[in-house]
Formats: structure tokens, sequence, C-alpha cells
């Protein structure tokens, strides 16, 4: 057993299937978000010419959506009271 301060799970790799799953979106959502600079970029894994997303990027994108969707709730609930 190897030791490591940084986590296997941080560096889990993805195929866009998987990132669609558990978006709940479909696959054709994700590289057009992807275009649009929107989403992460894949990388393409050493075994495979097929792209894959690095897990812990995913759930940072994830949880940066949440902290914008809660700012900007924030703001509207100052304006409301203006």
């Amino acid at each position: 057993m190897r030791s490591s301060s940084i986590s296997e799970a941080q560096f889990e790799l993805m195929k866009i299937g998987e990132v669609a799953a558990m978006l709940r979106v479909t696959r054709q959502a994700i590289w057009a978000m992807r275009k649009k600079g929107e989403f992460p970029e894949p990388i393409t894994a050493l075994s495979s010419k097929q792209p894959r997303w690095i897990k812990a990027e995913i759930l940072d994108w994830i949880k940066q959506r949440a902290r914008l969707r809660d700012e900007q709730v924030a703001k509207d609930r100052v304006a409301a009271m203006l």
C-alpha cells in the first residue's frame, strides 16, 4: 500500500458518458458547454485516445456553479428589498 498526500480520487478519470450521467445532461450539452469555455477541458488518457475528465475538476465546476447561484440569489434578495 502506498502513501500519498494526494487522494487517488482527485485524479479519477471519467468518460463523457459518466460525466453526462453525473450531471444529468446529454453528451452534446457537455461538448457545447466546453466549446463555449463554460466547462472543464478533457484530457486524453495515455491508454486511449478517448477524452477523459478529471473527476475533481468536475466536482470543482459544480461547486463553482453553486457559489455563483448563491451569489446571484443574495443579490436578487438585496435588490428586492430596495
